[in-house]
């Protein structure tokens, strides 16, 4: 569960915006664009920590505001602004939190991004920017984080970060797509699609 928040964390990333005045005014007006898109899909290969064959794992998200639908390995998120289900596939079974929970809700990791951490681009390679995120203060997240963004096409190419246990975490994005309102009901659990699902409630 720890890791599938951090999922969502790391997504805020590339969807907060920092008020710096460097280098990354391009980053700057990225993060505006974002915000203002009614959706966004997103495909990405991911690893945590640190793994001998480099094996990544692909995944899914769906955004809209602060909802949003995650698909990684046997898990599927949901997030419909009332309430939280982590489904686990492998064990059909699905628990339900509170949305404001915390260790869960988005848009507090967004708020603790953008109140505690600081911007510098560390790599140009033609169109290609990498941005390094460092805190500002020791109770955080991540230790650090860095974004590589192509400036040509807008699109996050790939996003590093160590969490506050030293556990490493890539995403390489496969797919980034800006859309229009989408249904809300994709951000929803229904348990009857989910025949003989358990539904642990720990709100």
């Amino acid at each position: 569960m720890k890791r599938l928040s951090l999922v969502v964390i790391l997504f805020c990333l590339c969807f907060c915006g920092f008020s710096q005045s460097d280098d990354g005014k391009f980053l700057e007006k990225f993060f505006a664009s974002i915000e203002s898109c009614e959706s966004i899909r997103i495909s990405f290969d991911c690893r945590i920590g640190v793994s001998e064959d480099g094996e990544f794992q692909s995944g899914n998200m769906l955004m809209s505001d602060s909802l949003y639908r995650i698909e990684l390995g046997d898990y599927l998120l949901f997030n419909d602004g009332s309430s939280f289900v982590s489904y686990d596939r492998d064990i059909n079974e699905a628990t339900v939190f509170s949305s404001d929970d915390q260790l869960l809700n988005p848009m507090v990791m967004v708020k603790q991004l953008k109140d505690n951490y600081k911007y510098s681009v560390i790599s140009k390679f033609g169109s290609t920017y990498t941005y390094k995120f460092k805190p500002d203060t020791d109770d955080v997240m991540f230790q650090e984080a860095e974004l590589t963004i192509d400036i040509s096409s807008n699109k996050i190419n790939e996003i590093f970060c160590v969490d506050a246990n030293g556990t490493e975490y890539v995403f390489k994005l496969t797919k980034f797509i800006v859309g229009d309102k989408v249904d809300i009901e994709l951000f929803r659990f229904h348990s009857s699609n989910y025949k003989g699902v358990t539904v642990i409630d720990m709100r």
